[in-house]
């Protein structure tokens, strides 16, 4: 069986969000309508189901970054673990348009 990971950039799936959709279903080898789930977002949402440590306006985990400026997490991260990340996936941050 071939690996089939799945990479997506936050702003493509802000961009594009039914394009990401359907790369995921794709993906996952799933029968949904990606309209439907766009449709749903805003209902979701207000369900307040991603409360559990989630910020419900944004779905983001509390501790995510977001009040970070470009390349702040690099100082987030201890050496040996930001180390890791460079050496294991430094192909991906150069694919993607993200630098290291």
């Amino acid at each position: 069986m071939k690996n089939k990971a799945l990479f997506i950039k936050y702003e493509s799936l802000t961009e594009h969000t039914r394009l990401q959709i359907e790369k995921i279903q794709d993906t996952l080898n799933t029968n949904f309508e990606p309209g439907e789930i766009i449709r749903q977002l805003p209902e979701l949402i207000k369900s307040n189901a991603f409360s559990d440590g989630y910020d419900t306006q944004t779905l983001m985990h509390k501790i995510h970054g977001t009040e970070m400026k470009k390349f702040d997490w690099k100082n987030q991260l201890d050496n040996d673990l930001l180390r890791y990340i460079e050496n294991n996936y430094h192909w991906w941050f150069k694919e993607t348009g993200y630098m290291v």
